[in-house]
């Protein structure tokens, strides 16, 4: 996402969550003033209410110790009581009990990967305890979430469960459990491996080894429980921990602030108290120190952490408000007892180099009390955890439930996801993300029902209404490559040749005709894209080698049927962001890949062309197509993108090969996400195409090949018209009463045609209809890219005289390909034309 999209939308959530008085505390259910009696009594009465073995870990030496726990602690702290004691009795609590069971299940879920039986098996590691935390809703907020992990409880009461607090104004914002990373995924599983963080404090002094910067290895060796929370919290939730790290701080910040502050803010200094420096990582330094621990992520593909990194770079730049300089003030003392008392401002560039190199040293050292393993071969984020989380953010924008499709922390991650691309689905979000959350309590190895051995399995039916419905008319317009037809003519030669759809040659004025960029070098399909200007997308077949036609004369985008060759193709972070958000009649279900690209230059500018092998109307609800748009933009860098290719004529002016030029695109959806909060919207891509220029002149570019067009008026006498022109190019410029309807693209999500009789309801909304160029508009706004784009479409069938789907997908299949010869020509002068 660029920069400026990232920070408006930061901003925008930020405000949102502004509105919410996270700060307001109330009295806790016993009183202001508790008495060991009645807190006692409390516990007591809700104590069945838990599992048996948190009975017996948790209630029972809590109550057997509630005598010299008062003793110890005394009444005034209630904070200390509601801790200790309302992680049970809020279990009774009617008016939080879906909170409270989804708050159980996150801390269940966050707890359990570290600490996972086999896989701790699997490495010989021991398990030193097995119990996830209990939860608890505090009425004094203003500590923020926070833990008592399980040796510390050993302490207060005998107990061997911990207990996870959260101000109880969180209990409606799930998005704020991404909190539970660091508290239930860092502090609680930490301190369930005996001797870990020992071994973690010391060590940080391997990063720090030259003699001069002792004092940072003393500094982190003192941060490092919090250091070390916050990259489980990377490993368990991934990357997006960050943001949610970075949002819930500028909050919290935010709301202490008299008054409170209207614009987003992280901390640059760490000041101390009678007990020492803060034992938090300097805000600021937080954010690279989970930079350290994404770049040390094996398992992640590398375009993916390059962009995360870059993203937080980012945020932190617009957190910092300019910041320079770290400023520490206190105390640290070191695991050796070595000590420091800090009063200065350290360059912050540097401190946040060494933030990195500890995130990655505690995601990657090996430690003898993980019997010579590192966290990570326990647990991390890796291409498949990212795939989850970025399929169910796709599903949360389109407004599709979740349930089921990922684990808590892939769930905190796409809702984190979500709302950094959409802050204002933040109430439809919540609501998808705890309806998920339900069920995952519902099926807790832990807190769910008691599971029963069943003889009789009752057969699970089948959903007469799949979730995403695909027209037969898309399948047999995208899957036709007209290339086989000469493949198939041309058996019995001895050779495979194309004759039938070879075009004739295009006058190209000097200069300006299409080259390969010999300048680039293929690095394979799994490489980042190349730079470029300008980028133009195709969707079918038959539009792709059109272009390839025109633009790359020699090698095809898709070849024919056991044809080698073609454009190259493009498979970056496929695992991560792409694999399995299909239906079973995908194009990219039968071939794993993106697409298929060839660099060009047009008049020295670089372009790529791409050809998509994402739809709208044939993968899953998620919406990949969306991310394949904002993954190219990123990579490429381009000024302006193109959708160039087929599409049905709206109206009778509209003739068989011409082509709209549009800047203009319109969400008509009527099958799949007819429900999205998308539909219906219009798009603008910023940029007004000059007539001017090689659009001037283009008719005899488009003469060349005008007569392939021009015969289906002898195929199809019933439904294209005898030509008394050659196709012409529109513009948003061009006359009314030369295009007849609106110069916009409507989109669909199945397949849609104009007739005579506007069965379709097509009419007064565009001038073309086709399944895609919106959803550019859309990853663009979302995105806050600067980028312009336009929508050039050509008419594969006219006006039909009826509904016969039949009748328009055939002259789609014959004149297809010869008509997206024309949207390339269109293209092409839009490219030249651009001024860069």
């Amino acid at each position: 996402m660029p920069t400026a999209g990232l920070e408006a939308n930061f901003n925008t959530l930020y405000a949102e969550l502004m509105t919410v008085d996270f700060l307001a505390s109330k009295t806790p259910a016993f009183g202001a003033n508790p008495s060991e009696a009645k807190v006692k009594s409390m516990v007591e009465k809700a104590a069945s209410s838990l599992p048996a073995p948190f009975q017996d870990g948790y209630v029972t030496p809590l109550i057997n110790r509630a005598n010299s726990i008062f003793s110890r602690i005394g009444a005034a702290d209630v904070s200390t009581i509601e801790s200790l004691t309302g992680c049970v009795y809020q279990h009774t609590d009617p008016s939080i009990k879906p909170q409270m069971q989804r708050f159980l299940a996150v801390i269940s879920d966050l707890y359990v990967s570290f600490l996972n039986r086999s896989a701790r098996r699997n490495l010989a590691i021991n398990l030193s305890e097995t119990l996830p935390p209990l939860a608890v809703f505090q009425s004094n907020t203003e500590d923020g979430p926070f833990t008592l992990p399980a040796d510390m409880i050993g302490n207060m009461t005998g107990g061997t469960v911990g207990v996870v607090s959260m101000p109880y104004t969180f209990a409606n914002h799930p998005l704020l459990f991404g909190s539970l990373a660091h508290e239930t995924g860092g502090h609680d599983v930490i301190h369930a491996d005996r001797g870990l963080m020992q071994q973690l404090r010391q060590q940080v002094y391997s990063v720090f080894s030259d003699g001069s910067n002792k004092w940072e290895a003393i500094l982190w060796d003192y941060w490092m429980d919090e250091a070390a929370a916050d990259t489980y919290g990377v490993l368990n939730m991934g990357p997006s921990f960050g943001a949610n790290l970075a949002l819930l701080l500028a909050v919290f910040i935010g709301q202490f602030a008299k008054p409170p502050a209207a614009k987003p803010g992280l901390r640059n200094a760490s000041g101390g108290d009678e007990n020492g420096l803060d034992v938090h990582p300097t805000d600021l330094l937080r954010l690279a120190l989970v930079q350290g621990v994404i770049q040390a992520m094996p398992g992640l593909a590398q375009s993916t952490r390059t962009t995360y990194i870059s993203q937080l770079t980012a945020l932190a730049n617009l957190l910092g408000n300019g910041a320079t300089t770290v400023e520490l003030s206190g105390q640290a003392v070191g695991v050796n007892g070595d000590s420091i008392n800090f009063d200065k401002a350290y360059p912050l560039y540097e401190m946040q180099a060494s933030a990195r190199q500890v995130g990655a040293m505690i995601a990657t050292a090996q430690l003898g009390a993980l019997a010579g393993h590192s966290v990570q071969d326990i647990e991390t984020w890796d291409d498949a955890d990212e795939n989850a989380a970025i399929n169910i953010s796709g599903r949360l924008q389109a407004g599709f439930g979740v349930v089921g499709l990922g684990d808590d922390a892939q769930l905190l991650a796409g809702l984190t996801m979500a709302l950094l691309q959409n802050p204002g689905g933040y109430a439809a979000y919540t609501k998808l993300i705890n309806d998920a959350l339900d069920n995952s309590f519902a099926t807790d190895p832990i807190w769910g029902p008691i599971p029963h051995d069943m003889m009789v399995i009752r057969p699970t039916r089948t959903l007469k209404n799949p979730e995403v419905t695909v027209d037969p008319f898309v399948d047999k317009i995208i899957d036709f490559n007209p290339l086989d037809q000469d493949v198939s003519e041309s058996i019995g030669t001895g050779f495979a040749s194309v004759s039938r759809h070879s075009i004739e040659p295009i006058p190209w004025p000097a200069g300006l005709e299409p080259k390969l960029d010999t300048s680039f070098t293929f690095n394979g399909s799994d490489a980042e894209l190349p730079q470029a200007d300008f980028v133009i997308f195709t969707w079918t077949s038959a539009e792709a080698n059109a272009m390839a036609a025109a633009m790359t004369p020699g090698i095809w985008a898709m070849p024919a049927s056991g044809m080698s060759g073609g454009w190259h193709l493009y498979t970056n972070q496929w695992d991560s962001k792409f694999a399995g958000r299909f239906t079973g009649r995908s194009p990219a279900n039968k071939e794993p890949y993106i697409g298929k690209y060839a660099p060009i230059l047009i008049g020295g500018r670089r372009v790529l062309l791409f050809k998509s092998n994402f739809h709208l109307a044939r993968d899953n609800a998620s919406i990949p197509v969306k991310d394949m748009f904002k993954q190219v933009i990123e990579q490429t860098q381009a000024k302006l993108l193109i959708t160039s290719g087929t599409a049905g004529g709206i109206g009778p002016k509209m003739l068989l090969g011409d082509v709209m030029i549009a800047n203009e695109a319109l969400f008509k959806l009527d099958g799949t996400f007819k429900n999205t909060p998308f539909n219906g919207q219009t798009f603008s891509g910023g940029y007004v195409v000059p007539t001017n220029g090689q659009l001037a002149s283009i008719s005899g570019l488009v003469a060349a090949n005008a007569d392939s067009i021009k015969r289906a008026a002898t195929v199809f006498p019933s439904a294209v018209k005898p030509f008394t022109r050659d196709p012409l190019i529109f513009t948003a410029s061009s006359p009314t009463t030369a295009i007849g309807e609106p110069p916009v693209i409507v989109t669909t999500d199945k397949f849609e045609f104009d007739d005579v009789q506007n069965d379709f309801n097509l009419q007064g909304k565009g001038a073309m209809v086709e399944m895609g160029d919106a959803v550019l508009g859309l990853a663009i706004k979302e995105m806050g890219s600067p980028a312009k784009w336009l929508a050039i479409r050509n008419a594969s069938d006219p006006q039909m005289p009826s509904k016969d789907s039949n009748g328009s997908s055939d002259i789609y299949l014959e004149f297809g390909y010869w008509t997206s010869i024309v949207s390339a020509l269109a293209s092409w002068a839009c490219v030249a034309d651009y001024p860069l």
